[in-house]
């Protein structure tokens, strides 16, 4: 395997998940577009974090998703003036925020999941239930590896 590996990027693991996230984020971001979701797919994975746990703090956020907090700072400021997201001091620690959504980042969720979920069912098109079982592990084990 190894000498196929020096041969041919496409046996290399971290080379294709690199591919495949380029792969997804641009059809996102090209479906976001065509139907008037203005929105990127970094905006789409901090709203769709924020549909199933509202509230998380800014750190929270970047450590789920696993981007810097310089970054995430910067698109949430774009979130907050695209009335995406709202800050609220935290209860607990009045020196933090809690990050929740508007009622039209809300309205993003059915709209943008759907086609999530149409991109999701193409991708897994050919694969057996056993198939994807297998590779989810794999890519759990390395994303474990490295986190």
């Amino acid at each position: 395997m190894s000498d196929k590996v020096a041969q041919d990027p496409s046996y290399n693991l971290l080379f294709l998940a690199g591919k495949i996230t380029n792969s997804l984020a641009n059809t996102f971001n090209r479906m976001f577009r065509q139907a008037g979701l203005e929105i990127t797919v970094e905006q789409f994975s901090i709203l769709a974090l924020l549909w199933y746990k509202e509230g998380m703090n800014q750190q929270e956020i970047a450590n789920a998703i696993n981007r810097d907090k310089t970054t995430i700072t910067r698109v949430l400021e774009n979130m907050f003036r695209k009335n995406l997201l709202v800050k609220a001091t935290d209860q607990a620690d009045r020196r933090s925020k809690r990050i929740f959504l508007t009622q039209k980042g809300k309205e993003l969720q059915e709209k943008s999941l759907q086609m999530t979920s149409e991109i999701y069912m193409k991708a897994m098109e050919n694969l057996e239930d056993k198939e994807a079982g297998i590779a989810l592990k794999v890519l759990n084990t390395i994303s474990a590896n490295l986190g």
